[in-house]
């Protein structure tokens, strides 16, 4: 079983958190920190064209997941602030 940890900054256009292949059955479980940046600004998560109308919102400091990516699944984040915040991202599996 893999492990992996990412950090990203994400701003006012959609970054690919993570992803898996069209040729697995299963891919990995993904969880998503949005670090604490001490104001109200924050991040939207879901699929390629997520908007801050259309995804799920995580505020500083919070963690939503286990996030259960199947093959072809794509996660994208979006934020309300300039110049970015910073997100991890955990997977854990193939």
């Amino acid at each position: 079983m893999a492990i992996t940890a990412t950090a990203h900054t994400v701003s006012t256009t959609a970054v690919l958190l993570s992803s898996t292949d069209n040729d697995r059955t299963a891919g990995p479980q993904v969880w998503v920190y949005g670090e604490y940046h001490g104001g109200s600004s924050k991040i939207a998560i879901g699929p390629a064209g997520v908007t801050m109308s259309t995804g799920i919102h995580i505020y500083g400091g919070e963690t939503f997941g286990p996030i259960h990516l199947s093959a072809g699944d794509e996660l994208y984040a979006i934020s309300d602030a300039s110049p970015g915040l910073d997100v991890r991202v955990l997977e854990v599996g193939e």
